[in-house]
């Protein structure tokens, strides 16, 4: 081969090299979701909170009626560590005697009596066997 030749073909490969090289940066792109951890929350007795069958001569006419203490465990199970927060709806708003944010109405019987009220606090709290805390934020009223 003559040296022009060869000469011709080593500049060009130079330069085809130098190209090659002069790339000093590329971009990359990720795509993807970061979804939060899933909660189900469930209740003892299926949710059903069960007072049995009252006469209405064993009621108060123009006082509350006590009807006793009964508990429901809530449990909620998550698929990873969770911060969470409860925060209770009265479907029946309007409906309870008074206005404590733990109260939860009856309902109205002929449109216009207040049936009673629900009182539901927590206790006993627990976070995977271990006792938690609970913390509280004031509610309007």
């Amino acid at each position: 081969m003559n040296t022009c030749v060869k000469t011709l073909i080593t500049s060009l490969l130079l330069v085809g090299a130098g190209n090659a090289m002069a790339a000093s940066s590329v971009d990359l792109s990720v795509r993807g979701m970061i979804t939060p951890s899933a909660c189900e929350p469930s209740l003892s007795s299926g949710g059903v909170y069960d007072i049995g069958k009252i006469s209405a001569k064993d009621l108060n006419a123009d006082q509350m009626t006590n009807l006793g203490e009964h508990m429901l465990q809530l449990t909620v199970t998550c698929d990873a560590p969770t911060l969470m927060a409860l925060e209770p709806q009265d479907n029946r708003p309007g409906s309870s005697f008074d206005d404590v944010p733990s109260r939860f109405g009856l309902g109205l019987a002929n449109g216009t009596q207040k049936l009673g009220f629900l009182e539901m606090w927590f206790e006993s709290m627990l976070a995977d066997g271990v006792a938690g805390r609970r913390s509280a934020r004031p509610t309007a009223a």
